[in-house]
C-alpha cells in the first residue's frame, strides 16, 4: 500500500512538472523581426550656386517605428561603405563633387528605433560621362595692373551657365561667370594673387559637372 501510494504521489508531481514546462516554454521563443527595406532609390542631380552634389529619394510606406535611414556609397561597386546615418526623410543630398568621367554607386537601408538594420534598397547610380571637359582655362592680366587679372573659360560648347569655385581671404566662394559669347566666360578681379584653391563647375544638357 505505501509503495502504490508512493507511485501515485511520483505521477501527479510529474504531471505538474510537465504542465509546468508545457505554459512556460512559449515566453522562452524568439521573435524574428523584419525591417521593410527602402524601396524605388533613385539619383538626380542639383543645380545650385554651390558645387555639384547628388540628391538621393526614394521610397519608404511607414516611418513611424523608423530611427533612421543608412546611406551607403563608393564609386566601386565591391567597396561600398557607411556614408552618413540620416534621420527619417526619404531624401539625402551628397555634398561630395560630382567628378568627370565616375560613376557613383548608392543604396539605402532602414534602422528601426531597435537598432534593427533593413535589407539594402537597389542600387542606384550616378554618372557624369558626357561634356565633362570645362574647356580651355586661361588667366589673363591688366597690362595697366600687375595685380589686375581674369580667369577666362572657353569651350566648345555653350554651357548654360559656369561656376567658379575660389577661396579669398580664408572665405570660398562660388561665383557665376559673365557669358562674353562663343562658349566663353570670364571673371575680373582686382587681385588675382589672392585666389587660391580655384575650380569650375558647369551645367549643360541638364547635367552638372565639376573640375577636379
Amino acid at each position: 500500500m505505501f509503495t502504490s501510494l508512493f507511485k501515485k504521489k511520483m505521477v501527479i508531481f510529474l504531471t505538474s512538472f510537465m504542465i509546468i514546462v508545457v505554459n512556460i516554454s512559449p515566453s522562452l521563443a524568439t521573435e524574428t523581426i523584419e525591417i521593410q527595406a527602402p524601396t524605388n532609390l533613385q539619383t538626380s542631380i542639383s543645380t545650385d550656386l554651390e558645387y555639384s552634389k547628388v540628391v538621393l529619394n526614394w521610397d519608404y510606406s511607414d516611418l513611424s517605428n523608423i530611427d533612421h535611414f543608412n546611406v551607403y556609397s563608393s564609386v566601386d561597386l565591391n567597396a561600398i561603405r557607411l556614408h552618413a546615418a540620416y534621420p527619417t526623410t526619404t531624401e539625402f543630398i551628397d555634398p561630395q563633387g560630382v567628378y568627370a568621367n565616375t560613376t557613383r554607386y548608392y543604396y539605402v537601408t532602414a534602422v528601426d528605433v531597435n537598432g534593427n538594420e533593413s535589407e539594402p534598397s537597389n542600387i542606384a547610380t550616378f554618372n557624369a560621362g558626357n561634356y565633362t571637359n570645362p574647356g580651355n582655362i586661361y588667366i589673363g592680366w591688366s597690362k595697366v595692373d600687375p595685380d589686375a587679372g581674369a580667369y577666362w573659360v572657353s569651350q566648345g560648347y555653350q554651357a548654360d551657365y559656369v561656376i567658379m569655385h575660389y577661396t579669398k581671404d580664408g572665405v570660398q566662394q562660388n561665383v557665376k561667370m559673365p557669358n562674353v559669347g562663343g562658349g566663353a566666360w570670364m571673371l575680373s578681379f582686382d587681385d588675382i594673387h589672392e585666389l587660391s584653391d580655384v575650380s569650375f563647375t558647369w551645367h549643360y544638357l541638364g547635367f552638372q559637372y565639376d573640375s577636379e
